[in-house]
């Protein structure tokens, strides 16, 4: 009897006993999975939240409009008195100002091409260095002397490589002005006369070598005299752009140069009014407002001039239009080459710029996550413009506390619900805030760090 109630005393301790040691073991492990959970959430957490941050600060983008510019001007054509079987030499600068009466151009009986491109270079290496004495040496600096140098030459290289020689000449003798300009600065030469005289000479050399001059065309008129004739010149007139339609233009610009048969010397202009024509879509004419100026860059004369819009004409019916461009101003050494590309700066815009990938829709509004010190919070934008992946975003100018109080609440109950049910207003972005570009598993009031 004793030992059967020794034995049953044993049994129940021995159970006991297990049954506590099992259920520590239990709990001992639940535990530490648990732990090992809570710190692998948190460290892959951390890894998770890595973030790409920007720094939001105003930027302008200048919004620029292509287009191939075609030359409008009233121009009347020099003549010689017979059929030339020789040389026509500008004998006054292209662009210069003349009077009536004027000699413009010489008629040599020898003909030679090359004799009278080198005479055409010289010309107009004389017209920039003649430019250049009325230039303050002081003022030079041979940085922007050799971004000058760097840029005829990667212009000469390019022209060359698109078979584009007329325009690679002109660099070339851009080029050898900007190294006597560099030569000045250095003190390798002390003035441009010596260079002057010499090319002088060499055009006198070059002209005797063209043989008798036949004959002398002087201009009838005041105004200015221009070298290069095209075939246009009694078809892109200023006056035809009066009344001018959409169909009328397309046909123009479709017409080939008209030849007379008589030899011309040249041409004048009596206007210093000259129009340039793009056409392009209408939503991009929609940028221009007639009456006012704009910036148009003409890479092929580098250079910008400002133009007034003078009118636009729209296509009928379609998504077409000619925006026209008026200049007031006869730039010298400028190439009026009938049809060229330009750039025109239709506007420019302000805000921040922010990665297309950054921007989130949250409760119906666009705008981004941002850092406030470790936290993450929301920012409302207004995008005004998109460019190569970037939108242009600016903030507002109602402050959210007025935003919510423009929201009418005509009772207690109606305001318990709107509480309740109301979307929250989220403030706009501004300078400096710390803009998340990257980042992943976001959300308002998360802690980073």
């Amino acid at each position: 009897m004793g030992e059967k109630f020794g034995m049953k005393k044993f049994t129940d301790t021995f159970d006991k006993n297990y049954l506590i040691k099992s259920l520590t073991t239990f709990l001992t492990a639940v535990f530490a999975l648990g732990m090992i959970f809570y710190i692998s959430y948190h460290i892959a957490d951390r890894f998770e939240t890595e973030l790409s941050l920007l720094n939001a600060a105003n930027k302008t983008v200048v919004k620029n409009i292509s287009a191939d510019a075609y030359i409008f001007r009233d121009e009347t054509l020099l003549y010689t008195t017979g059929q030339v079987n020789g040389s026509v030499t500008p004998a006054v600068h292209s662009g210069e100002k003349i009077a009536a009466g004027d000699r413009v151009a010489d008629i040599y009986n020898h003909t030679s091409p090359d004799i009278e491109n080198r005479i055409a270079e010289i010309d107009r290496q004389i017209l920039l260095l003649e430019q250049s004495r009325s230039e303050d040496v002081s003022v030079l600096n041979s940085a922007g002397l050799d971004s000058e140098i760097y840029k005829n030459v990667e212009n000469i290289r390019r022209n060359s490589e698109k078979g584009n020689f007329g325009d690679a000449l002109n660099h070339r003798t851009e080029l050898l002005v900007s190294i006597k300009k560099k030569d000045i600065l250095t003190g390798g030469v002390s003035d441009f006369n010596e260079q002057i005289r010499l090319l002088e000479s060499e055009r006198a050399d070059l002209t005797k070598q063209l043989g008798t001059r036949l004959e002398s065309v002087v201009s009838p008129s005041a105004g200015y005299y221009f070298s290069e004739v095209d075939g246009y010149e009694g078809l892109f007139t200023a006056s035809c752009l009066e009344g001018i339609t959409y169909e009328d233009f397309s046909a123009l610009i479709e017409k080939e140069p008209v030849t007379s048969g008589r030899e011309a010397a040249g041409k004048i202009t009596k206007d210093f009014r000259w129009y340039a024509a793009c056409p392009m879509t209408k939503a991009e004419a929609a940028y221009f407002e007639k009456g006012l100026s704009y910036s148009v860059s003409f890479p092929y004369n580098n250079r910008s001039l400002n133009m007034k819009l003078y009118s636009v004409i729209d296509e009928p019916g379609g998504a077409g239009a000619v925006a026209v461009f008026e200049c007031g101003t006869l730039p010298y050494d400028f190439d009026y080459l009938r049809m060229q590309p330009v750039q025109i700066c239709a506007t420019d815009y302000t805000g921040f710029e922010i990665p297309v990938s950054a921007i989130r829709i949250v409760d119906g509004y666009e705008g981004v996550f941002v850092l406030d010190e470790v936290t993450v919070d929301f920012r409302r934008v207004n995008v005004v413009y998109e460019y190569d992946g970037y939108f242009l975003c600016t903030g507002g100018s109602v402050l959210p506390e007025e935003e919510a109080s423009e929201v009418p609440l005509s009772s207690a109950e109606e305001s318990d619900d709107a509480v309740e049910n109301a979307v929250p207003v989220y403030r706009w972005i501004a300078r400096n805030d710390i803009i998340i570009t990257e980042g992943t598993d976001l959300y308002i009031g998360k802690v980073i760090g």
